[in-house]
């Protein structure tokens, strides 16, 4: 198909993406388009993030989404009325949804801020259920992965007799850490 065409493999899966929708919001979006671009809340992009954040949620947790057509409304909806105030957004919905498998989130959790987010009747976007319930994990996923390869490189530089050869300003970052480490540790260890 991309060489008939001289599309990419992404414009051809985003273009497939748009095909595949149900044709009324295929025809919703193509109102929107014929609209003058400042009058224009839904585009191309609104739509492919949707239905990929959708997809992930039918692979995931397919019981957080028993209709995905009222969870499209909603999220139209959300969107329109600026619950949902960015396309980006979306792929928070992918997070939440990965969280299970990625950071250990129950799925009963993750199913409960997917549906929230589905339900049309309230004003819970997706930035503020990420933020409140699931950014912390995805964080602290980041900081343990950087603290494994700080790790290795320590335990690397030791193991050659090399750790007289670290910059003065490693050192100085390296002693700031430290102490905020043992402050963190510290108060944990008080608060048991």
């Amino acid at each position: 198909m991309s060489e008939i065409t001289g599309l990419t493999r992404g414009q051809i899966r985003r273009c497939r993406l748009l095909f595949d929708l149900p044709p009324a919001y295929r025809s919703q979006l193509e109102e929107e388009l014929s609209l003058p671009k400042p009058l224009q809340r839904l585009s191309e992009d609104f739509f492919i993030e949707m239905e990929r954040a959708l997809k992930t949620v039918q692979n995931r947790v397919p019981s957080a989404l028993p209709n995905a057509n009222a969870a499209r409304d909603a999220l139209i909806a959300k969107f329109r009325d600026g619950t949902i105030n960015n396309v980006t957004d979306f792929r928070k919905l992918s997070k939440i949804a990965t969280s299970i498998s990625n950071v250990g989130v129950k799925e009963d959790s993750a199913r409960r801020a997917i549906r929230d987010i589905f339900d049309g009747r309230n004003n819970i976007g997706i930035h503020d259920v990420y933020t409140k319930h699931f950014e912390m994990r995805y964080d602290e996923r980041k900081i343990t992965l950087s603290v494994e390869s700080v790790y290795e490189y320590l335990d690397a530089t030791l193991e050659s007799d090399d750790a007289a050869s670290i910059h003065k300003p490693l050192r100085a970052k390296l002693t700031k850490l430290r102490d905020i480490i043992d402050r963190i540790l510290g108060a944990a260890t008080d608060a048991l």
